[in-house]
């Protein structure tokens, strides 16, 4: 309803994006490392009639270094980022990549120092939205 006289009625439009669930999904872990090595995680999707939609990824390292990070979906790499500072992945929520089941996510953390020990963290977090049939 127009507030004022002769005003138009307002529309509001742009992107259409399912509410999530709360509370948002995380899958996180923690790698002690001291020489140069590779370390994965495998996350199946759950068959569980929701989809995930990648909100944000952080990849930390203390003390802090060169950082190498991966993520694939069903073996094929989505995301790479190699960096003298932490990672953050933050895509816009129009263009987050979204898995469903029976996709597979693969975390691949790169550790390149040959006698430098530290602690790698990472999480990534997702909403959870229910599927349309």
């Amino acid at each position: 309803m127009p507030s004022r006289p002769g005003q138009r009625k307002s529309i509001l439009s742009g992107p259409t994006l399912p509410v999530p669930v709360s509370p948002v999904f995380s899958w996180f872990d923690t790698w002690e490392v001291s020489s140069s090595a590779i370390e994965t995680w495998q996350m199946a999707i759950p068959n569980d009639g929701m989809a995930y939609r990648l909100c944000n990824f952080n990849h930390a390292m203390i003390p802090t270094g060169w950082t190498i990070s991966a993520i694939y979906l069903n073996d094929t790499i989505i995301w790479y980022q190699y960096e003298a500072w932490d990672q953050r992945w933050s895509p816009a929520s129009e263009r987050a990549p979204v898995f469903k089941f029976p996709d597979v996510l693969t975390v691949v953390l790169f550790h390149v120092y040959a006698s430098y020990a530290v602690n790698h963290y990472w999480q990534m977090d997702f909403w959870r939205e229910i599927t349309r049939s």
